[in-house]
């Protein structure tokens, strides 16, 4: 499943989605995800109210307690706040130990 077709390498900006926020009942929450995988699985993840496409040169995520971060679905670690951001020619990572 392509999540950014329109990606490219040489961009001066890049892609980032971000998913919810998602109904407190677990049954809810059960709908919502599966009418997420529906959209994915017809090729048209953007048309789901849920998943939030968004292209920019610069994001952070901060949370309350340690997660486990991805960057291009490689694992770096736990995180309690990830900066990215792009630069001319590179993408630079910033994402301080818990």
């Amino acid at each position: 499943i392509a999540v950014f077709p329109e990606a490219r390498i040489d961009a001066p900006t890049f892609s980032m989605l971000t998913v919810g926020p998602f109904p407190h009942s677990p049954m809810a929450r059960c709908r919502a995800w599966a009418g997420i995988a529906a959209a994915c699985l017809q090729g048209r993840p953007e048309a789901h109210p849920l998943m939030n496409y968004r292209r920019t040169t610069e994001v952070t995520v901060t949370v309350e307690s340690p997660v486990p971060a991805q960057l291009d679905g490689d694992l770096i670690g736990d995180c309690l706040e990830l900066r990215v951001n792009a630069g001319e020619k590179t993408l630079r990572v910033s994402a301080p130990a818990s």
